[in-house]
């Protein structure tokens, strides 16, 4: 009796102590904070870090990013790309339904929520359409018809075609194999847009995906559980066992209120705090998610001294290893390797450090004055003149940075560059391509434009991987990028169901 009774008032304590986690696991509930209040959950608009985030539990792509960084089909059950990489057809899997919904105060039946090849046609045309004003339109601009249609000449983007129920083809104006990546980027996930003109459909469209909107409040956004979603008999699923998820974006106080949640996104300063107080958070650990933000170095310079310059700077980096890590730099980044090494450009490992360099060297860096770019500015300059190497940098606001940039206003200077990036062939072509406008190095190379112009009209994998094998070893050679750094975001996270089941989704 009284071993019973100890045993009782013991496991009282524990559930007393960590209420939060077993809430979480007796309710299938889990309650995450966030740094930013989303302010369109429509995939056609969404932008800021937490909007992408939400926004991938409501819709889906036909195709999608694997672990590994390759596409795989997700809505689409197979595609086939033909020979010239110009027209692609999508075989559609059948059991796919839009989220219940009402229109006109009527329950729309679920035969009639089936997604179909229409209904591909029709959101293309949606997030196409100019009275939409889409920043994401020309994702769709290599597609016949596309120019037309966003003119008023035609009433449809003729070059996506319904060819029956099940099958649905884009065809391109001219070969373009990376058309592809495109697919897999957030605003192409389909939404309902026979529920577009329902009232505040901005703030509860309508998808596919896992969850869908119950409730928007001002303090907080309620996901619930999709019980139709074509995924939920697969037990294999990470989110499955989840009914409900609570985004909660209030000003909260960080010390007193962290508790509450189950996952925690934190900002600089409540990152610093949970370093310099890590005795007081029991039952919560630190994670870091990467994401697809990059920050890399690369040096701007006249082509008569680039060479000479980008090997001096390339051997000192090679002799120094600058490392980063949250000791070092308070906030939301990580060392990583160089930018082709990183996540999908894994399969292109490039060293573009090697050597050394002289002392005494001025290095002079231009950074855009963000929070992020201050803070990396610094960490350079402070391990710089550890080795007695003169440093300084400009600050730029936004519009004026790029003004630089875009008229070569840089001699000789290391520029730190932000993008975000999915896919090798955007960073390749974005930053290397001599006629990219985002070619800001002025970097020219034939053989390299043409291995890139090679990728656009080849849909075969082995041929794309030689290319791409080529343009590392040209890279490594000559490339004007230093070193780069990628961003992650810091999470404090209550148990195991927090970090398995919404990080790692």
């Amino acid at each position: 009796m009284n071993f019973k009774k100890i045993f009782f008032l013991t496991f009282l304590v524990i559930i007393l102590l960590v209420p939060n986690l077993k809430a979480a696991d007796s309710t299938n509930n889990l309650k995450i904070k966030i740094k930013q209040r989303p302010f369109t959950l429509n995939p056609i608009y969404g932008s800021t870090e937490s909007e992408l985030m939400i926004i991938n539990h409501l819709f889906e792509n036909l195709v999608k990013y694997d672990q590994e960084g390759k596409i795989v089909p997700f809505l689409a059950k197979s595609w086939e790309v033909n020979n010239s990489a110009s027209v692609f057809d999508f075989i559609l899997k059948e059991d796919i339904y839009f989220q219940a919904y009402e229109k006109k105060g009527i329950e729309v039946p679920q035969p009639e929520r089936k997604v179909k090849a229409q209904a591909w046609k029709n959101y293309f045309e949606y997030l196409a359409a100019p009275k939409n004003k889409s920043p994401y339109a020309d994702l769709l601009k290599r597609v016949k018809g596309y120019k037309n249609y966003r003119e008023g000449t035609d009433n449809n983007i003729s070059g996506i075609k319904v060819i029956d129920e099940y099958q649905l083809r884009i065809e391109l104006k001219e070969s373009y194999y990376p058309f592809i990546y495109n697919l897999a980027k957030k605003p192409m996930a389909i939404i309902a847009v026979q529920a577009a003109s329902e009232n505040k459909f901005d703030l509860k469209p309508i998808g596919t995906g896992r969850f869908r909107v119950k409730n928007f409040l001002k303090d907080r956004l309620l996901l619930e559980k999709n019980k139709e979603h074509w995924q939920k008999n697969n037990l294999n699923k990470k989110l499955n066992s989840v009914n409900q998820i609570e985004f909660n974006f209030a000003n909260l106080d960080f010390k007193n209120d962290y508790n509450k949640f189950d996952l925690y996104q934190l900002n600089t300063k409540e990152l610093k705090y949970y370093q310099d107080h890590k005795n007081y958070f029991n039952n919560y650990q630190l994670k870091q998610k990467k994401k697809d933000f990059y920050y890399f170095l690369a040096l701007v310079a006249d082509e008569q001294n680039n060479r000479t310059e980008l090997k001096k700077l390339k051997r000192f980096f090679k002799q120094n290893k600058f490392k980063l890590d949250n000791n070092s730099i308070i906030n939301s980044f990580q060392s990583e390797n160089e930018l082709l090494n990183n996540s999908n450009f894994k399969n292109n490992p490039i060293d573009l450090i090697d050597n050394h360099i002289q002392k005494n060297t001025l290095a002079l860096l231009n950074i855009n004055n963000s929070e992020q770019s201050r803070a990396i500015a610094l960490f350079l300059k402070q391990n710089f003149e550890k080795k007695e190497i003169d440093f300084i940098f400009k600050k730029y606001d936004w519009l004026e940075y790029l003004k630089s940039l875009k008229n070569n206003n840089f001699e000789n200077q290391l520029i730190l560059m932000s993008y975000t990036y999915q896919n090798q062939f955007e960073f390749i072509f974005d930053n290397f391509y001599s006629t990219s406008s985002n070619n800001y190095f002025n970097y020219k190379n034939k053989r390299l434009n043409n291995l890139i112009n090679y990728l656009k009209i080849t849909s075969d994998s082995a041929k794309q991987q030689q290319a791409y094998q080529i343009i590392a070893e040209i890279l490594a050679k000559d490339s004007p990028i230093l070193k780069s750094f990628r961003a992650v975001d810091n999470y404090l996270f209550a148990d195991e169901l927090a970090e398995k089941y919404l990080l790692n989704y």
